[in-house]
């Protein structure tokens, strides 16, 4: 998620009172976390994707 995408989700929450612009940022802040974990876990797929993909290569 792009930190400008985090920041008007942040603004949205607040603007239309679905939520105190403290809890918007924290669960912004929540949304980051779960964002760099996916992507964490998608550049360890990739990661062993390129090695399988390597070793096909390489017979």
């Amino acid at each position: 998620m792009k930190a400008y995408q985090k920041i008007s989700m942040a603004t949205l929450f607040g603007v239309f009172g679905v939520v105190s612009t403290t809890q918007a940022q924290e669960i912004t802040a929540e949304l980051e976390e779960v964002t760099v974990t996916a992507e964490q876990e998608q550049s360890k797929k990739s990661a062993k994707l390129r090695k399988i993909a390597e070793l096909f290569k390489k017979s």
